[in-house]
């Protein structure tokens, strides 16, 4: 891991996170990414303190396991924590981070060595009588000790010794800061000497306060041992408590550092999800570039192939990648655009970047590239980055083997980004229809690479423009230039134009596919729209029936007219009710040619029969109509009958019917309607105003009006009048 963090450059990134940390820990995470994503999610809603610095206590669980006694430096340690979880289980906290924090139930008995503990996390006196009489005892020694040295300082006669009026503390005890001759001022022994030459001197007369000072100390040094001998014990039977607090307290410590450090230089995540099929990088700056300019790149193949010209940002662009996922895997902040980013989380990261050859084992670059790859092959789904694959080989041989690698690499499921100059392995590649090619630009007029990439293209090395633009003499580029020849620059640009209609009709051929799909799922999107008016229609009808059922049930119950004439009425109600109930039953229809039916109000004959349709005619107007539409039939046209039809024409006040903004049910009874009217008031030609859209309302429209008025003639309109986004009716 640090060996790929190295290679990414990241290093410095990774410092600046271990700076927020209280302890010293590695980033990789101890829960699954995706519910520490939603912790710190939740954490980062909050201005939660970051804990004070503490050390590792996994020595000290280890003692306790062997029931041994703590040290008092362990000791506050755990109390630091104890603390911290105080202070968060205080907070007024939402789920999901509340859920968490409240898992976190301390024992009183934890509690109670927590209270004995003051603001420097050091033992209160006051906690322990014993404790609290030698820490009396010791401060009015110590005030006797300095108002002694005060008083030796103040005498005028001995000023001419004294270096300073301080009182010094040097090893442990209070002392003056003197002169060589001090001897015929005062009596006192030496015990240390300054770099200037000066002494440090406790005088004799403090002598044996001093030695009552040092036997209380030792006092005081046992009854703390004591103490740490009771806190031990109590901790010994909690021993399982105190494994998860300090478990938990690192994860929450890790979450927590991440959060302060992403809000102190305005960072954000991104969370890698093995569900992601490409991956989407939008504005990215790499942390070790100065004033960078952001990446924006998206990967769709199994493999990405990155040429163009010297010194114009391949290798960045490789690195930022395998960076990017490196840090959303362990959930490091970083400057990028979070909410429109995505990549897959790797089980494996691997950087063949650096020149890893080795002379004591006799190692040459492109041997121990090799034995890197090699060892991709025995992994699972992994991101694989190579720098420069032709580095260190023949490039015609080169090509053919890392064509036959990337084939085997690819079979296992690994996604690859390679740079490289060898335009014989990019046309090799572009073939496959798992490889995406990226080139990067080169501004010829300036002579100044673009630091931008063009997606689907080979890219030139502009080798000549790069030495040159490096101080190699111009001469010396001009030689190169004339050896190199017409017919190798011709090659190169074949196998650019070659490489960029490959990839044209590779795009192209996906394109079409993509059209194809939308339209299929056009048309069932109107299928289910047929199944769903259907449905609803039905649904009413019911609704209607069962409603006028039970308005019949209580008219018998609360009716006051004679039991004879309800009955009657009851007959009638009976007789509608069935009526209505053998509407659009498709079984009991049956329908032959020149039969009377009536549809929508209006008596018409039937002019063709079909399974699911009949064609019917009405004063000269004919139209298609479903059977299950007929409200009644077999009316025999031979049949001496009486019909009259009464229609009342709507008022009909435009030609053009715009249907802008509509859905497309909402569309279809609009058309509907005003097709009708249109008919009823023997207009010749009308419009229908659709636009143009996804295509989807036009296609709906077109395909109703084919199959409800099949006698209608459709056609677009012309371009000065809105052409395919308009369908012109003739009626």
């Amino acid at each position: 891991m640090q060996q790929v963090i190295k290679i990414l450059d990241l290093s410095i990134h990774i410092d600046k996170l271990n700076y927020f940390f209280s302890r010293e820990k590695d980033i990789s995470l101890s829960n699954s990414a995706n519910y520490t994503y939603e912790l710190i999610s939740s954490i980062d809603k909050y201005n939660i303190n970051l804990p004070i610095k503490t050390i590792n206590l996994d020595d000290a669980l280890l003692l306790l396991n062997k029931q041994g006694t703590l040290d008092l430096d362990y000791i506050s340690n755990f109390i630091k924590i104890i603390r911290y979880f105080k202070y968060l289980l205080s907070l007024k906290l939402e789920n999901p981070i509340k859920k968490w924090v409240d898992k976190i139930i301390i024992p009183d008995e934890i509690l109670n060595i927590e209270n004995a503990y003051n603001d420097k996390y050091e033992i209160r006196e006051d906690y322990n009588d014993e404790l609290l009489s030698v820490s009396i005892d010791i401060d009015n020694l110590k005030t006797q000790v300095y108002n002694m040295l005060n008083n030796i300082i103040s005498k005028a006669s001995k000023s001419d010794y004294l270096v300073d009026n301080s009182i010094h503390f040097r090893k442990n005890q209070d002392c003056l800061l003197v002169r060589s001759g001090y001897s015929h001022y005062i009596k006192a022994n030496i015990i240390d000497r300054s770099k200037n030459g000066f002494l440090y001197i406790v005088p004799t007369e403090i002598k044996d306060i001093r030695l009552k000072l040092d036997s209380l100390y030792t006092n005081k040094d046992l009854i703390l041992l004591k103490l740490s001998r009771e806190f031990s014990s109590v901790f010994y039977r909690h021993i399982l408590f105190l494994k998860y607090i300090n478990k938990s307290f690192d994860f929450f410590d890790s979450m927590i550092a991440r959060v302060h450090f992403a809000k102190s230089s305005n960072l954000s995540f991104l969370l890698a999800n093995k569900d992601n099929d490409e991956i989407i990088i939008k504005d990215f700056h790499h942390p070790a570039i100065t004033n960078s300019k952001a990446i924006n790149v998206q990967m769709s193949k199994n493999i990405l192939i990155i040429t163009g010209v010297n010194a114009g940002g391949k290798t960045v662009l490789l690195k930022s990648i395998l960076a990017i996922a490196l840090m959303s895997k362990f959930l490091i902040p970083m400057r990028i655009d979070g909410y429109n980013s995505k990549i897959r989380n790797f089980k494996n990261i691997t950087a063949i970047i650096s020149d890893m050859q080795n002379i004591n084992a006799g190692i040459s670059t492109f041997a121990s590239r090799m034995l890197q790859i090699s060892k991709t092959f025995n992994q699972e789904d992994s991101l694989i980055g190579i720098d420069e694959c032709e580095l260190g080989t023949d490039s015609e041989e080169a090509s053919c083997l890392f064509k036959a690698i990337f084939d085997g690499l690819n079979d296992k499921k690994h996604t690859i980004i390679i740079t490289t100059h060898h335009k014989k392995l990019a046309s090799l590649m572009v073939k496959e229809e798992n490889c995406q090619l990226l080139a990067a630009i080169y501004d010829e007029k300036n002579e100044r690479p673009t630091y931008n990439f063009h997606s689907g293209v080979v890219g030139k090395s502009f080798a000549f423009e790069t030495a040159k633009r490096y101080n190699i003499p111009e001469l010396i580029v001009k030689k190169a230039k004339k050896i190199y020849g017409e017919s190798g620059e011709s090659l190169n640009n074949l196998i650019e134009k070659t490489s960029t209609l490959e990839q044209y009709l590779i795009e192209k051929k996906e394109k079409i596919n993509k059209e194809h799909q939308e339209i299929a799922q056009i048309k069932k999107e109107i299928k289910q729209l047929k199944e769903k008016t259907n449905k609803e229609y039905n649904a009413k009808r019911n609704n209607l029936i069962n409603t006028y059922e039970e308005t019949i049930t209580s008219l018998k119950k609360t009716a006051k007219t004679p039991i004879k004439k309800i009955h009657q009425e009851i007959n009638k109600s009976h007789k509608k009710v069935q009526n209505l109930a053998n509407k659009n039953e498709k079984k009991n229809i049956e329908v032959n040619i020149g039969d009377i039916v009536k549809y929508k109000g209006i008596v018409a004959e039937v002019i063709g029969v079909n399974k699911k349709y009949i064609s019917i005619e009405s004063e000269n107007m004919k139209m298609k109509v479903f059977l299950n539409e007929i409200e009644s039939s077999r009316l025999n046209k031979n049949r001496k009958t009486k019909v009259s039809i009464k229609i009342e024409k709507p008022n009909f006040t435009s030609l053009e019917l715009d249907l802008h903004g509509q859905r497309v049910e909402e569309a279809l009874l609009n058309t509907e309607k005003f097709i009708s009217s249109a008919i009823l008031n023997k207009l010749q030609k009308v419009s229908i105003v659709h636009g143009f859209g996804s295509g989807k309302l036009a296609f709906a429209i077109r395909d109703y009006l084919e199959i409800n008025f099949p006698s209608l003639t459709l056609s677009y309109g012309a371009k000065q009048r809105g052409g395919n986004g308009v369908t012109v009716v003739e009626l």
